[in-house]
């Protein structure tokens, strides 16, 4: 069931309407992720690659076309499942002190669901920089949209 009259892949309950990507899928904490528990001997921490300034227009095209499906449109608990490959990892853990969204491009998507989410075996990691751009950016393209279609 589709909750957002604005983008269909959304299935926030407290959407009003206006869906846009958010800032940030992760609470960004201060705690020492070389210190973590679970990391096998050899981990690597690293923040993710940052993008291009034709890979961001890309993202953010792809977001508006709907060629590209976000994290912040999966509940939390459905992440590992949604996008397989967080689960198969092994010893690389991103900081996610650095992480603004998690990517997938839908022709990618396997053809069985969970709960009605897509699953994906391979997603892309968005630096907090490069996303705050893309939010920026899309939401300049969705005013100069709805500017375009006024008095139509």
């Amino acid at each position: 069931m589709n909750i957002c009259p604005s983008n269909p892949d959304c299935r926030n309950p407290d959407c009003q309407g206006e869906c846009t990507p958010n800032s940030s899928i992760f609470d960004r904490q201060d705690d020492d992720r070389n210190d973590d528990p679970d990391c096998p001997e050899g981990c690597v921490h690293k923040p993710p690659d940052r993008m291009t300034s034709d890979e961001i227009k890309e993202t953010v095209s792809g977001i508006i076309n709907g060629d590209i499906y976000c994290a912040q449109w999966v509940p939390k608990e459905l992440l590992g499942m949604v996008f397989m490959s967080l689960s198969l990892m092994g010893h690389i853990r991103i900081d996610g002190d650095y992480v603004g969204e998690i990517i997938a491009y839908k022709k990618y998507a396997l053809s069985q669901g969970i709960n009605g989410y897509p699953i994906f075996l391979g997603h892309r990691f968005v630096h907090k920089d490069d996303w705050d751009i893309i939010v920026e950016r899309h939401n300049e393209v969705r005013a100069a949209m709805s500017k375009a279609m006024e008095g139509l």
